[in-house]
């Protein structure tokens, strides 16, 4: 196999500052989200959340709507 000009560069700072830059955004995503988790975790009881499947379903009121969009598109 031949090498091209780009695979025998050695890495400098170019390299350096790519690879903290890029691995930034991963890190930056796991930290808001860590963030958030704890603030809904706090704020369960304020806001009324519960995690009840029944909490979950449709109301009957949206059912019509629901089953009206889905032949339409379908």
């Amino acid at each position: 196999m031949s090498s091209s000009i780009i695979d025998d560069q050695p890495y400098g700072r170019f390299h350096r500052k790519l690879f903290f830059l890029s691995a930034g955004g991963p890190f930056l995503d796991g930290y808001i989200l860590s963030v958030i988790g704890v603030a809904i975790t706090g704020a369960t009881r304020e806001l009324g959340l519960t995690s009840s499947p029944r909490a979950w379903s449709v109301p009957r009121r949206w059912s019509a709507c629901w089953s009206a969009v889905s032949c339409s598109v379908g």
